[in-house]
């Protein structure tokens, strides 16, 4: 059996580096939990040069979000808090734990929810939080398991609890002089503790890696409390509504999807990612209406699979390429239908020609009144998508991923100075511009194995915008679209 990766406890398959800088531990100490007597013993200490109640976020944030220690946690959620008002009582009932010189401030119960729920089963912890009674700044959080012991699931450990103590460094020897020494704000200490029932064993490798990842994270998060994240997902669609339904459809599609592959690209990174796309897509739909009237459009659909995992969830619509895929043939006649090989040659333009016969390889733009038009790394077809979408009076997503002007050119869109100076976030940061005359712009970072994740979405249509032609002109035209248009179609496919 493989090494899970750490949570909140449980293990990562590599060694973690050992801290430089161990101190001693306080001393072991003995808690009544649920009126049996538990032993907590040390398993690491390091320096703390935050605070306690930086101490309390610090913790707070593991325990709301186990899943950034863990792949093999989903997330976590909170069943029961004893400082949240509830009608109903609490279920389960939370532990109990009495430990000296310490008094209970808050209790919750939480369920931990496995990213593969066919191999791993959930998991129902207490969490208590307790401060020093004499009032002096020290803190305890005991994690407590339900249920046996032996039938824990992999992810976590088979301990009686795992625990999180902050110290003044200076305590020494004696549990009462740990517990009531003078609080030291310049200097503190923070401990990983285990609870067994009976004697201890010996420190085992894995409990020791988990005690190193688990303490670490709370040291760098407590040390670090204006630390600001860098990308936020969920902005659109809620954690938790995108990650059951994306359960659902790998649980659906992947296997068939995996076996299936005729492409040489990676089959792994292609199928989870047009499965987190559609999961996108059908959560976002849900909000908008049950089913689009008149359907999708993929514009650049290149190896057809978001097209077929979306017919297959039961919404209407095809998706286009310059050039058929080897994958395509792959698909049931259904999925196949729905697949067109073709260019793009937008209405919008001057002289285009004014076509919806894919028999000529040949199409306008034209899409039926309401379409939603998808542009998934779609490159140069990528700034059409708001121009289009608003001429059909539909909607949009755009997920960016190659930089072309709106004649189709390779050109490097310069960043804004408030965003990263990559050619990428140039890129998102034009689409956004170019949406926003037309559109509400909203943007998620989403949750696919690429690094070119930025999703653009417009649903609702921006009072006073400007319209596509007007969009167009100011953007200098799109001379040279026709050309290059039927130069890609003449070239190789991509890799998308």
């Amino acid at each position: 059996m493989p090494t899970a990766p750490t949570s909140i406890a449980t293990t990562s398959s590599s060694t973690p580096t050992t801290p430089n800088e161990l101190l001693p531990h306080p001393d072991s100490f003995r808690s009544i939990t649920n009126g049996v007597s538990q032993l907590w013993l040390p398993a690491l200490t390091l320096p703390f040069g935050g605070s306690s109640s930086s101490f309390l976020s610090a913790v707070d944030e593991m325990i709301l979000h186990p899943e950034h220690t863990s792949t093999w946690i989903l997330r976590a959620e909170i069943l029961y808090s004893s400082t949240e008002p509830s009608s109903s009582p609490p279920d389960p009932e939370p532990h109990s734990a009495s430990v000296p010189f310490f008094t209970s401030t808050r209790s919750r119960t939480r369920r931990l929810l496995p990213r593969n729920p066919a191999n791993d089963a959930a998991a129902i912890q207490s969490i208590l939080q307790l401060s020093a009674s004499d009032g002096s700044f020290r803190e305890l959080y005991l994690l407590l398991p339900h249920g046996d012991i032996n039938n824990l699931p992999f992810y976590l450990p088979k301990v009686a609890g795992v625990g999180f103590l902050f110290t003044p460094s200076n305590a020494i020897t004696s549990p009462a002089q740990v517990f009531t020494q003078p609080n030291q704000t310049s200097s503190h200490r923070i401990t990983l503790l285990y609870a067994y029932k009976t004697t201890a064993p010996n420190l085992s490798l894995r409990l020791s890696r988990t005690a190193t990842r688990l303490l670490t994270r709370a040291k760098k998060l407590g040390e670090n409390p204006d630390y600001q994240k860098r990308v936020h997902h969920d902005v659109i669609i809620r954690r938790e509504t995108y990650q059951d339904k994306y359960i659902v459809l790998r649980e659906r599609h992947a296997q068939r999807l995996l076996e299936g592959w005729r492409e040489n690209t990676d089959p792994k990174k292609h199928v989870y990612e047009d499965i987190g796309i559609a999961t996108f897509l059908i959560c976002l739909w849900e909000e908008m209406y049950q089913r689009p009237q008149l359907g999708f459009v993929d514009m650049g659909c290149g190896n057809g699979v978001l097209v077929d995992i979306l017919l297959k969830e039961g919404w209407t619509g095809f998706g286009f390429d310059a050039r058929a895929r080897k994958s395509w043939d792959g698909f049931d006649s259904s999925t196949r239908a729905a697949l067109k090989e073709g260019i793009l040659v937008p209405w919008l333009l001057p002289g285009a020609p004014a076509s919806t016969d894919w028999e000529k390889g040949l199409h306008d733009g034209q899409f039926e009144i309401g379409a939603f038009i998808i542009a998934n790394h779609a490159d140069e077809l990528t700034g059409w998508a708001p121009l289009l979408a608003k001429a059909c009076n539909g909607a949009f997503l755009a997920i960016p991923c190659c930089s072309h002007d709106l004649s189709g050119e390779k050109k490097r869109k310069m960043p804004g100075q408030s965003i990263s100076n990559s050619t990428y976030a140039g890129l998102v940061a034009w689409t956004q511009r170019l949406a926003a005359e037309m559109w509400e712009v909203e943007t998620e970072i989403l949750r696919i194995p690429s690094t070119r994740n930025a999703g653009i979405v417009g649903r609702r249509v921006k009072q006073n915008g400007l319209q596509p032609s007007d969009v167009l002109a100011r953007e200098g035209g799109a001379a040279g679209w026709v050309e290059r248009a039927e130069k890609l179609r003449r070239s190789e496919a991509g890799g998308h």
